[in-house]
C-alpha cells in the first residue's frame, strides 16, 4: 500500500512539472520579450512604454500583433488592465471588422493587447 501511494505520488509529481514545462512562462523584462518575439518570427520592438511585435504573412500584411506593457507588480498590472482595455476598445473592433480575433488581458506584470496567435507566443 505504501509503495503503490509512493508511485502514485512520483507520477503526480512528474505530471505537474511537465504541464508547468509545457505553459512556458513570461518574459522577465521587456528585452526578454523582443528577443522572445523576434525568435518566433515577429519583428519587435521596445520603445520605453511597451513591447509590439508584429508578425507579417507572405504576402506582406499583419498577420498577428501584440502590444504588451511590462507593470511593477501583478497588482499594478490588474489596476492598469481596465485603462489599457479602454484604450483599445476603438482599435479592436476596427481589427475585428478585417477578420482579426483580438482580445486584451493580464498575466503576472504584463498587461496586454493583441490577436490570439500572437498572446499565445508571448505567453510560451
Amino acid at each position: 500500500m505504501k509503495k503503490t501511494v509512493k508511485i502514485i505520488s512520483a507520477a503526480v509529481l512528474i505530471i505537474l512539472c511537465l504541464g508547468l514545462v509545457a505553459c512556458g512562462t513570461l518574459p522577465g523584462s521587456p528585452e526578454e520579450a523582443v528577443k522572445k518575439m523576434k525568435n518566433k518570427g515577429y519583428e519587435a520592438e521596445y520603445d520605453g512604454s511597451g513591447v509590439t511585435a508584429i508578425r507579417i504573412d507572405g504576402d506582406g500584411q499583419p498577420a498577428d500583433m501584440i502590444f504588451a506593457m511590462m507593470t511593477e507588480s501583478e497588482s499594478q498590472a490588474k489596476q492598469v488592465y481596465p485603462y489599457l482595455k479602454q484604450m483599445y476598445e476603438t482599435q479592436m473592433s476596427s481589427m475585428e471588422q478585417v477578420g482579426f480575433k483580438v482580445k486584451t488581458g493580464y498575466e503576472g506584470k504584463w498587461v496586454y493587447f493583441g490577436t490570439q496567435a500572437a498572446i499565445e507566443a508571448f505567453k510560451r
